[in-house]
């Protein structure tokens, strides 16, 4: 049987002042770009959270007031209907 591949053993890096400032300036370099991609995805969500949340809010506040409206009027109908009433009476 003949090896189709064979894999070198692994070379040793001597921890030189050179070879760490080479690794770490890669590694920094990554993960800022990771960093910057992860704050960008977390603004846009944030971003959309908060126009969900306003629409909602602003439904549930015109739905209120709405309400309240709706509550006014009747009042006013039903005075003005006793109104009616005791003028008629009245007569």
């Amino acid at each position: 049987m003949t090896a189709v591949a064979v894999v070198s053993p692994t070379i040793a890096i001597n921890e030189t002042s050179r070879a760490m400032e080479c690794f770490n300036s890669n590694y920094e370099l990554l993960f800022r770009d990771f960093k910057v991609q992860l704050v960008e995805q977390y603004r846009q969500m944030r971003e959309l959270y908060m126009n969900e949340y306003q629409e909602n809010y602003d439904q549930n506040t015109s739905r209120t007031e709405d309400r309240i409206s709706d509550a006014k009027q009747s009042i006013e109908d039903k005075e003005g209907h006793i109104r009616t009433l005791e003028k008629n009476k009245a007569n």
